[in-house]
């Protein structure tokens, strides 16, 4: 009798639940495929901006302000289509 609490223990870690993950931002999602597209690689730094390095798509890079995925999406994608919008020093603001 005294084995069946170490039999109960062990079999309901087996069989517990998984933990179900959170789904994505779908901003975050569209602007991970955004980047893959156009292959360039981003880093947000801890003063609430995004770098992201130059590549063909955004030859002087970018640097920017980041609030949220969807913002910083839009800015992206605005930068790429008007390349003209982005300084010399790579820079953007509104």
């Amino acid at each position: 009798m005294s084995d069946l609490p170490i039999l109960s223990k062990a079999l309901g870690k087996i069989f517990k639940p998984k933990k179900s993950r959170p789904k994505a931002d779908r901003d975050y999602t569209r602007f991970r495929a955004l980047a893959k597209k156009h292959a360039f690689k981003y880093q947000v730094t801890r003063d609430g901006y995004i770098e992201i390095e130059a590549c063909s798509a955004l030859p002087r890079g970018l640097t920017t302000a980041h609030y949220d995925w969807g913002e910083t999406l839009s800015r992206v994608e605005h930068c790429i289509s008007t390349p003209s919008a982005v300084d010399a020093h790579g820079g953007y603001s509104e």
